[in-house]
């Protein structure tokens, strides 16, 4: 579906063309990676070259050796990368009560007081939901605004046998959909529920609302 200027100002003006080069950086550091770890080409048999078994083997040897190497890197940078988005920004501010398998809360046997055990806010978290909000701000609640526009699209509202393309908005949508929902949204859902209780599904539906914002400017 093109964006007329009408529809541009409805939605707002999108500013997508401002995160160019973080793509292209993006792109050319997953192809530089992707170069590294190509083995050297195979050469052919010709007069005075090494036989096929040794040259195939030297390979092997040189491809493991660079694979030890992107590893070690790559390791590293993961731990860097994961301690980073994990860490935990409320410090202890947030406990938790723990119980045992009978619902009652436990208590340590030397002070008498109830355990407590700490709740972490990853920082990627507190990312996405600042993200999130910044979007729905930015974009003046499209994520409301839009939403009987939305409706109305994947009803056929706008639908015009004319127009060039194969399938219909709502087929568009049901491929993104199928693209989009996997694991994480179907197990996640469960875990969290089982992790936090029924006050995560408010929680779940509140960034949920704000999420649709950050859903519309990728």
């Amino acid at each position: 579906m093109v964006i007329s200027r009408n529809d541009r100002t409805f939605f707002g003006e999108p500013s997508y063309h401002r995160f160019k080069g973080i793509n292209f950086t993006a792109l050319l550091f997953i192809l530089i990676i992707g170069f590294l770890s190509l083995p050297d080409s195979i050469y052919s048999q010709e007069e005075g070259t090494p036989p096929v078994e040794a040259v195939v083997e030297t390979e092997v040897e040189e491809t493991s050796a660079v694979s030890a190497f992107l590893d070690k890197i790559l390791n590293r940078v993961n731990g860097v990368m994961g301690a980073v988005l994990m860490y935990n920004v409320t410090g202890e501010i947030f406990q938790k009560t723990v119980f045992d398998a009978d619902g009652n809360a436990l208590r340590d046997s030397t002070t008498g007081k109830v355990q407590t055990e700490l709740v972490k806010v990853p920082l990627i978290v507190v990312t996405l939901v600042v993200g999130a909000v910044f979007f729905t701000f930015w974009y003046r609640f499209i994520n409301i605004r839009g939403f009987k526009h939305a409706i109305d699209v994947i009803r056929g509202k706008f639908d015009d046998e004319k127009d060039e393309g194969e399938i219909s908005h709502f087929r568009a949508l049901t491929s993104a959909l199928s693209a989009t929902v996997g694991l994480g949204n179907i197990a996640g859902v469960a875990i969290a529920i089982q992790q936090g209780g029924p006050g995560a599904v408010f929680w779940m539906m509140m960034t949920a609302i704000f999420g649709m914002s950050s859903k519309f400017s990728s």
